[in-house]
Parts: structure tokens; C-alpha cells; sequence
């Protein structure tokens, strides 16, 4: 099993090919020079650290799959490897997209771009986020008594941040005058200010002033190094099960519910696109369809006609009306209509 972003992935076995490894292959792939080769391309062309890592597994992965040299390999050869992840029905269309990407880096360096250019981009299912209530997200944070970890979701709520960026904040990221939280290297590399709320605000201080971090604001074991994404997702995992919450939320679900709970306080959704840190705003638009308040405003048009319920008596907007009987309909105006 295998972490993807915020997606747990398997890895299906039947894509280790039973081969001998030929010469420059040995090591199943992962001393092969291409490999290095790619990762400085890939430094050059401002990749995060943690997206060369995933081009390297990749590249390594289909290199102990082909058992050959890869200058070698056909297009066949490429597709027949997407295929066999794709047909397995274990991996997302996310994780077959950037295999994908990884062989298209790789065969850059390799001189031999076209080998891996057209290959197909498998369409990703649109799938809406689960989404925590109010309450829920209140049990959650209830639920949870260690300093350190509530401050660690607070943040994560209040503020809309991705997993990796809540662990990745600095002591100097916390604003406490304008009230902001500054996320550096988000993804796709951007910086951007989001929401640091109050009681989030006094959460962190009292942490501070309990656990003194120094550089990191959420330090892991070495107090050099910040908390890794695995322990964040594991402290969410565990205050999830001590609140009695049955959805099938992650860590990233109290971002889902920051973006939606702004959505049904009426924020405008050009702010809250600012403050997730999207590109365009149609990614934004998503928690339209999640958001209840909104929704809830909006009455189906059957409501606006008086029409004849049970009981042989005419409704309207759920509320009862007078009969037929030589009396006025609701809906009829002051004065009788114009033939």
C-alpha cells in the first residue's frame, strides 16, 4: 500500500514482471543513470521534492516491470505497461496519470519524447469530497485532548490547509496581528495567505507555550525535521474514531469542510478560491454542490403553485388553502385577471 497525495493507493502485484535484470537494469532499476538524469531535469524545471520522489518511483517501477534496457522498449511496450495498471482496477486514474507523466520525463532524458507522447490520459471520475458537519467537526476537536494535536487540526479547519502544508508551517508563518497564516510552497509551488481564526489563534499560543518548537511549528521526532504526513493523517484517523464519527473522511476533509462551511456563511467564492490556493475557480465551484444553506434557500418551482393535495384541498407552499368553493384562488390577485 502505497500514499498518494492525500489518496491511499495499491500497488497492483501484477505488475512485477518476473525477469532477470540485464546489464545497467540491476538493482531492479533504481541505480539506472536515466533515473538521475530525470531528477535533475526535473530539479531545473522547479518540480517539488516530493513530486521527483514520485517520478523516481515510478520510473523505477516500470523499469523492474520491462526487465530490459529502456531505450529499447517499443510504444507497445509503454501502453502495454499503462494497461495492465490501468485494467487492474486497484489503482486510481490519478496514480495511472502521473505513471503516465513519470514515463514522459523519463524518455525526455532518454532522447526519445515521441515513445511517450501520445500516450493516453485516463479520465478521472468527479467525484464529490465528504464533507464534515459543524457538529462533527466540533466532536472531533472535542475528542481530542493532547495540546499539540488540536492545535494541529484547529489549524487544519480554520485555515483550509492541505495535510502537507499544516505540518510544513514555520513558527513564522503564524501572523497573530493581521490574523493570517502564511503557506509557503503549496502546491504547484505557490505561496499564498489564508484565515487564521481566534480560537485556532489561542489553540497554537497555548501549545507554544507548552511544547517551545523552535523552526517547525509541528515538529516530528528529530525537532529538525517537521511532522511527517502519515503521523498528521494517524492523530485525525484516531480523534475521528474517539468521536464516534462513521463518514469516510481523511485529514483532507477538514479542508472539504472549511471551503464549505465559508460557502454556507455566504463567503464569497473568489475569496475562499484564494484561500485554497486553487488556480481557477471552477475547481472552487465544486462545493456548490456539497454546500446545504444555499441549497436550502432555493424552493422547487411545485411550490409556487397552488395545486390539490390530499383531502381534496388546494396547498400552497405547503400551507392549506381554502376550498374551491365559490371562493378566491390563492394565487389570484386583487383584482381578476384581463381575459
Amino acid at each position: 500500500m502505497r500514499l498518494l497525495g492525500e489518496e491511499v493507493v495499491e500497488v497492483d502485484p501484477a505488475l512485477s514482471r518476473p525477469a532477470a535484470h540485464p546489464r545497467g537494469v540491476g538493482g531492479g532499476g533504481a541505480t539506472h543513470p536515466a533515473i538521475g538524469q530525470m531528477d535533475q531535469e526535473l530539479v531545473l524545471r522547479g518540480y517539488s521534492a516530493q513530486t521527483r520522489k514520485n517520478y523516481r518511483q515510478h520510473a523505477v517501477r516500470f523499469l523492474r516491470w520491462l526487465g530490459q534496457e529502456p531505450g529499447t522498449a517499443g510504444v507497445g511496450d509503454l501502453r502495454q505497461y499503462l494497461y495492465e495498471m490501468a485494467s487492474g482496477g486497484r489503482l486510481s486514474a490519478a496514480y495511472c496519470n502521473q505513471a503516465r507523466a513519470a514515463l514522459q520525463a523519463f524518455y525526455g532524458v532518454l532522447r526519445q519524447p515521441e515513445k511517450a507522447a501520445d500516450l493516453p490520459r485516463m479520465q478521472e471520475p468527479k467525484k464529490l469530497p465528504a464533507v464534515l458537519s459543524r457538529e462533527e467537526v466540533g466532536r472531533l476537536l472535542r475528542a481530542t485532548s493532547n495540546l499539540k494535536h488540536k492545535a494541529l487540526l484547529m489549524m487544519a479547519y480554520s485555515a483550509g490547509l492541505r495535510v502537507g502544508e499544516v505540518v510544513r508551517l514555520r513558527v513564522s508563518d503564524i501572523d497573530s496581528e493581521r490574523r493570517q497564516i502564511r503557506v509557503q510552497g503549496g502546491k504547484g509551488q505557490k505561496d499564498r495567505y489564508t484565515l487564521l481564526s481566534q480560537v485556532a489563534l489561542e489553540a497554537v499560543q497555548a501549545y507554544i507555550r507548552a511544547y517551545r518548537p523552535q523552526e517547525w511549528l509541528f515538529p516530528g521526532g528529530d525537532p529538525r525535521r517537521p511532522l511527517c504526513v502519515r503521523s498528521a493523517q494517524h492523530i485525525f484517523e484516531q480523534s475521528k474514531k474517539r468521536a464516534g464519527i462513521q463518514k469516510e473522511a481523511t485529514f483532507h476533509s477538514l479542508r472539504h469542510a472549511f471551503a464549505t462551511h465559508l460557502l454556507e456563511d455566504g463567503v464569497d467564492i473568489r475569496y475562499i478560491q484564494e484561500f485554497l490556493g486553487h488556480s481557477s475557480v471552477e475547481t472552487t465551484q465544486r462545493y456548490t454542490h456539497v454546500a446545504q444553506q444555499a441549497a436550502g434557500r432555493i424552493r422547487s418551482p411545485l411550490d409556487s403553485l397552488a395545486v390539490e393535495g390530499a383531502g381534496g384541498q388546494r396547498e400552497t407552499c405547503g400551507r392549506k388553502a381554502t376550498s374551491d368553493h365559490g371562493s378566491r384562488a390563492p394565487l389570484q390577485g386583487r383584482h381578476s385577471p384581463r381575459p
